[in-house]
């Protein structure tokens, strides 16, 4: 039964997703003033949250950094299970240098199986951290993407949500992209 409530969850925080970034035709206009926190950054470009237990804040000295925690499937491929935490990585950078005005991140991500009852099940043979600067994450995404600033990675749509620009979905978005996913992945450990 938690497995049906979980699958469920990770199947409604997917719609929101592509409801939200199939919500019409996107305009470039000024972004809203970021959020006062990390954690809120993230959760309003990300489609990780708080009360998913699917994001998470991290004590690392002063650093800031955050955890996210994919649902993946014990059915899963191993190597889809990888390219999911790859994804959640990249995805955690970006969201937070787009909607904060912090210098550097961490972004630890640490994928949890879903299985069955309520134990929650890490694997942590999928955990990838990073640690990026602004300066760096700019340069490391401008060789997929001509940008000028972080911020040309998402637009407005019509409704006024930020959503992530074509350009960016190119790379990122497509669930079946890994080559675009893992050579991104590799650039932003570099």
């Amino acid at each position: 039964m938690i497995r049906l409530i979980k699958y469920f969850m990770l199947m409604c925080l997917m719609t929101t997703a592509c409801l939200a970034y199939a919500a019409g035709t996107k305009t470039k206009k000024a972004l809203p003033p970021p959020p006062p926190r990390l954690i809120e950054a993230v959760e309003s470009l990300s489609g990780y949250k708080v009360d998913a237990h699917t994001l998470f804040s991290l004590d690392s000295g002063g650093l800031p950094s955050i955890q996210l925690s994919p649902f993946v499937f014990e059915e899963d491929l191993p190597e889809t299970q990888l390219i999911i935490s790859k994804r959640a990585v990249i995805l955690g950078i970006y969201a937070s240098f787009i909607r904060t005005n912090t210098d550097s991140v961490r972004v630890t991500a640490l994928p949890q199986l879903l299985a069955e009852g309520s134990q929650v099940n890490f694997l942590k043979k999928y955990q990838i951290t990073v640690t990026k600067t602004r300066k760096d994450a700019l340069k490391d995404i401008q060789r997929f993407i001509p940008v000028e600033s972080l911020d040309d990675l998402v637009v407005k749509n019509e409704s006024g949500q930020l959503v992530w620009s074509d350009a960016f979905n190119a790379v990122y978005g497509k669930r079946d992209n890994r080559k675009g996913v893992n050579a991104l992945y590799m650039q932003l450990i570099r």
